[in-house]
């Protein structure tokens, strides 16, 4: 039986240690080459894909929408506060 949630500490542990969360909106192929990483290429696509999706289940990854029909992933930092803000606006008033 496959467990995610101890691969999941696993991976957590080390995208704090390595402040992944510094690295901006990437690529799903970024994250899962990192997670093949740190398992030392011992998981199939699947078992690595079952990981990350459960890791976006748990809020950790904020999610956006491509123009190119895919999707960018940012790492959240769960102790600092989070620095991404959807539809920011800022407002300019003249005296």
């Amino acid at each position: 039986m496959f467990n995610t949630l101890d691969y999941q500490k696993k991976v957590i542990n080390y995208f704090n240690k390595k402040k992944v969360y510094k690295l901006g909106f990437l690529k799903y192929s970024f994250f899962s080459r990192k997670i093949n990483y740190i398992f030392k290429n011992e998981l199939s696509n699947y078992e690595i894909r079952k990981i990350f999706n459960s890791l976006i289940e748990h809020d950790y990854f904020h999610k956006i929408k491509n123009r190119k029909r895919s999707y960018l992933y940012e790492y959240k930092d769960k102790n600092t506060k989070s620095y991404y803000r959807k539809n920011d606006s800022i407002t300019i008033i003249f005296d």
